[in-house]
């Protein structure tokens, strides 16, 4: 199966995609969190949530379940950033740069080389911080917005710099949209899961310093069905796989229109099969539909090269350590930001204020687009047009836990070519990581959307139907 982090890269440069699992969020004990868990009665797991319905016997009946709801997440409103036609990187520079001195932004959207990425948040916090050491001094209160990986990052720079550092975070959690969900009695991420390209990644160099044991997934050790359960012939997923490879988006309005164009020429099992690796490789990776994609987005920043890894005993691990010695003030919800040459305000939803010397804000890009906090004076125009330009995209999962795996047990990712493009195409087999009979499902864009709108006993039905025609 083609590797996403070779997927048209070969012959035509402008379909270099940015691999970017990005960082999504939420949790399942958050009360403002749209993530839901399921748990069957009699099931070793205790959950509040517990399923009112009585369970249907049968080998493909969950356990338990995990929903994510990321849209719907009021600390991020998305996974992640994307570029949609009419972005362009140099909407990540405004968005990232800082406004007299006092007030600075970081968070993976502000990335150059790796937007969308957990190593691109931690990057672009810690260049935020050295921007602030530069023309900080000494005994000036620095105030960070945000307990994800930008936050934590540019917090454990500015503190070992000798400077007395507070971050403020909404959340009842540090992490931000990386999560480690317990509740199923093993770690499971519902936030961002790999470490995307070990060599010189600096979460690498965190799960080295922190002793974090990792797991080594291979996107090559794979298997794709068909909707009838029958599994995909090698050499006809090769040739679409090729043909998708010799496309040229140069010129077109976004990637859709190209593929979509390609997709038209073909039989509808061809077709089908296209769908499936644009939604893979593409859809999966951008978090938002191949019509939303400008070109641009296909070849902007760079890659990590090596292995990608998990981390069988929790994703939070890598940043934890972080917030060691640093005052991180939880639940603390920043609805305004005041700003002048003489420092900043912070207004809260409780209606504290606290006065600092220099801000950071790294809240996610949707929180920004969503205007739920109020600048004073407002943003200049160029980073209010980036923020408006940019897109915030969406990556969903379910995670369901059965009595035994049924499922293929040596492979890492499942593919699915159903008859509704998009829908539960890809699955990761978690049971070779955690050990117990766990599946994980994706949805993402204008898909997940649409299932972000359905109670949790359709859409675990509809990944059970998925599961059921292709094990069935």
């Amino acid at each position: 199966m083609l590797s996403r982090r070779t997927f048209l890269t070969g012959t035509v440069a402008a379909a270099a995609l940015a691999a970017c699992a990005g960082e999504s969020a939420g949790e399942s004990d958050d009360e403002t969190s749209p993530t839901t868990v399921t748990i069957r009665p009699g099931a070793d797991a205790v959950s509040d949530d517990i399923a009112n319905e009585p369970p249907v016997a049968g080998r493909f009946t969950p356990v338990a379940s995990i929903i994510t709801r990321w849209r719907q997440d009021p600390f991020a409103f998305g996974s992640y950033s994307y570029l949609p036609p009419g972005a362009s990187p140099a909407d990540r520079a405004a968005l990232g740069a800082s406004i007299g001195g006092r007030l600075f932004f970081a968070g993976e959207a502000t990335s150059l080389d790796y937007s969308a990425t957990v190593h691109g948040a931690l990057l672009s916090g810690r260049l935020a911080a050295a921007e602030i050491d530069a023309i900080a001094n000494d005994g000036e209160t620095i105030v960070i917005i945000g307990a994800g990986a930008a936050g934590l990052g540019a917090a454990r720079s500015l503190a070992d710099a000798g400077y007395a550092v507070t971050i403020v975070e909404g959340r009842n959690r540090i992490g931000g949209r990386v999560h480690t969900d317990m509740s199923l009695g093993v770690s499971l991420e519902i936030g961002a899961g790999w470490i995307h390209g070990a060599d010189g990644n600096p979460l690498t160099e965190l799960a080295e310093q922190f002793d974090v044991e990792r797991f080594v997934t291979d996107e090559n050790e794979s298997i794709l069905y068909d909707a009838d359960g029958k599994e995909v012939d090698d050499d006809l997923l090769e040739s679409i796989e090729e043909l998708l490879a010799q496309l040229d988006f140069n010129g077109a309005a976004t990637i859709g229109d190209v593929i979509e164009t390609a997709i038209a020429k073909l039989d509808d099992g061809e077709a089908r099969i296209a769908r499936y690796v644009a939604t893979s490789v593409v859809e999966h990776e951008a978090a938002a539909d191949i019509g939303q994609l400008s070109p641009e987005s296909m070849v902007e920043g760079e890659e990590f090269e090596g292995d990608e890894t998990v981390m069988p005993n929790g994703y939070i691990n890598l940043l934890a350590p972080l917030a060691e010695g640093i005052d991180v003030q939880l639940e603390r919800i920043v609805t305004s930001i005041g700003h002048s040459d003489e420092g900043v305000e912070i207004g809260f939803a409780d209606e504290s204020m606290v006065v600092a010397d220099r801000v950071l804000v790294t809240v996610p890009l949707g929180v920004l687009k969503a205007g739920v906090i109020k600048f004073e004076p407002e943003l200049p125009g160029d980073k209010l047009a980036a923020i408006g330009r940019l897109g915030m995209g969406v990556l969903d999962r379910v995670i369901l836990e059965f009595d035994e795996v049924f499922w293929d047990e040596d492979v890492d990712l499942i593919g699915y070519v159903g008859d509704e493009p998009g829908l539960f195409v890809e699955w990761d087999n978690w049971a070779r990581v955690v050990g117990k009979p766990i599946i994980v499902g994706f949805n993402a864009g204008s898909v997940a959307e649409r299932i972000e709108a359905l109670p949790d006993s359709e859409v675990i039905d509809l990944a059970v139907q998925v599961l059921t025609n292709i094990y069935g």
